[in-house]
């Protein structure tokens, strides 16, 4: 399998200084069923091993994906439960460690540390399994190296932890030899369905009107809001300024949930630098009401996902009329 690039950036200048150095992200069951291929990535996991771990059912069966939509053929098996929260296995069944030493570094690196089948969290906790290596790549994606079969596990658009998703490989590889029969085609019908109840993808101006924005801001915009389905700008001169002040407001309208935590990992390693420098910033999580399913604001800006779209600004001291900016266009999803 070749590396999948990322979804559609969802910050601006700043913080694509702070993510340039991560850009490169991999990419997610089974019951017995008729018409399987060979090489399914859903023949791994059963349904009840991922319920257990994600602590909620899932909203149908898994499904064959291709960078996250429903795929007869796709690479990746996605686990998906409710407000399109997913888990994704991405599996190389063969030449696996030539990927994986793409994200530890080094392949052969934890056989020779002695740490075979073991994988060390940051704080200490150890994490077994049956893999020979495993490896963390950012803050989501559990690698697991077995023979020269690589499993991926990707929790970025859940909740879940790293200790989670060792749990997930260990099962994972340990049924590598005896893969489930799962049909190429279950779950990918009901995926379809589901995907066409997600908001309409159209230009980012939509969400929040000219009149919308000259309200919020409190003075007359320069000219039409300027944008396309990423990102609309909003230009206005504050009253008595020579001086002209923007805001942007971007929208990834597919695999928000999953592109926020990468965007708060990475947010978040920058953050820690500055830190060490003697410079306390942190991110809030905290909402500003009930729109949104998830929702962080930082020195960087704010966003926040609704439906599966991520909507954010990057505001610098403007944030509450920011915060307010990405409230109406979250009410209108």
């Amino acid at each position: 399998m070749r590396p999948q690039l990322n979804r559609t950036a969802a910050w601006m200048p700043l913080s694509a200084v702070i993510l340039c150095a991560f850009c490169l992200v991999f990419l997610g069951l089974g019951s017995p069923a008729h018409a399987a291929s060979t090489n399914n990535p859903c023949s791994l996991l059963t349904v009840a091993e991922v319920e257990t771990v994600l602590g909620t059912l899932l909203v149908g069966p898994p499904f064959r994906a291709s960078n996250g939509e429903p795929s007869t053929t796709g690479d990746t098996c996605r686990y998906e439960a409710a407000s399109f929260h997913a888990i994704e296995v991405q599996v190389d069944w063969a030449d696996g460690g030539m990927m994986f030493g793409m994200v530890a570094g080094t392949a052969g690196l934890a056989d020779a540390a002695g740490l075979k089948g073991i994988y060390m969290l940051a704080d200490g906790t150890e994490l077994k399994g049956a893999w020979d290596q495993a490896a963390m790549f950012m803050c989501c994606q559990f690698n697991a190296l077995h023979g020269d079969q690589r499993v991926m596990i990707d929790i970025s658009a859940t909740k879940l932890t790293a200790k989670d998703a060792g749990a997930l490989a260990d099962k994972a590889v340990q049924r590598l030899d005896q893969p489930l029969d799962v049909a190429d085609d279950l779950g990918v019908a009901e995926a379809e369905a589901r995907d066409a109840t997600r908001p309409v993808i159209a230009s980012a101006c939509t969400l929040v009107t000219r009149a919308e924005a000259e309200t919020l801001i409190g003075a007359p915009l320069t000219a039409e809001p300027d944008g396309s389905e990423s990102g609309c700008t909003y230009v206005w001169t504050p009253a008595g300024a020579e001086y002209q002040e923007q805001i942007k407001l971007m929208v990834t309208w597919r695999g928000g949930f999953a592109e926020m935590r990468a965007t708060q990992s990475a947010i978040g390693m920058g953050l820690d630098m500055l830190a060490d420098q003697g410079l306390d910033l942190k991110q809030d999580p905290t909402a500003p009401d009930l729109l949104f399913d998830a929702y962080s604001t930082s020195i960087i800006g704010v966003m926040g996902v609704r439906k599966d779209v991520l909507l954010s600004i990057e505001s610098g001291p403007m944030s509450d009329t920011a915060a307010q900016f990405l409230a109406l266009a979250a009410a209108k999803l």
